[in-house]
């Protein structure tokens, strides 16, 4: 980044706003952050120039290159970065991917395991209470079984281990 620091070095001082307000912005670079009072933002001058312009950070940096008298010529990159960024790029979607299915599938099984533990809790006031109707005792019973049998599966079949979901995810990914 030696060029953002030497076209911040070459733009620091007051600048002004075009729309006749006083100079609101001071850029230093020995800090390389510029405080927007105005604005109630902090951020650096690239930041500065996108929000005053509404501009992208390629653009914010031709606005300040032409302002500061340095020329920028096209940038070309060659088809091994033009590779790499794209590896790189699928690689980030892949990650978002797993997260988003591991975030998925442990919130189901917490879903699951919270409203089996809430009939389990009712049914322990239920036979705590002395119910006497068999029908509903033998009820209370099998949502305690239920409650239980799922804990014993999370341990068994690691519901929430991400390694097991990992490999669920690629086989599911190997079939589609």
């Amino acid at each position: 980044m030696r060029f953002a620091s030497s076209l911040g070095r070459s733009i620091c001082g007051p600048l002004s706003i075009s729309r006749g307000q006083d100079s609101i912005l001071y850029g230093s670079s020995r800090q390389g952050r510029v405080p927007l009072s105005r604005l109630r933002r902090r951020g650096d001058v690239f930041q500065f120039v996108r929000l005053l312009h509404g501009s992208s950070f390629r653009q914010s940096v031709e606005f300040l290159a032409a302002r500061a008298g340095i020329r920028i010529d096209g940038f070309r990159p060659p088809p091994e970065l033009i590779a790499k960024v794209s590896a790189l790029k699928a690689q980030r979607e892949e990650q978002s991917q797993l997260e988003r299915f591991c975030a998925a599938r442990i919130e189901s099984v917490n879903q699951r395991y919270r409203s089996l533990g809430r009939a389990a809790n009712h049914a322990e006031d239920c036979l705590r209470a002395g119910e006497s109707d068999p029908y509903i005792h033998d009820l209370a019973w099998s949502a305690l079984q239920r409650f239980v049998d799922f804990q014993i599966r999370i341990e068994r079949e690691g519901l929430a281990d991400l390694s097991v979901l990992r490999e669920e995810w690629e086989q599911m990914r190997e079939v589609a």
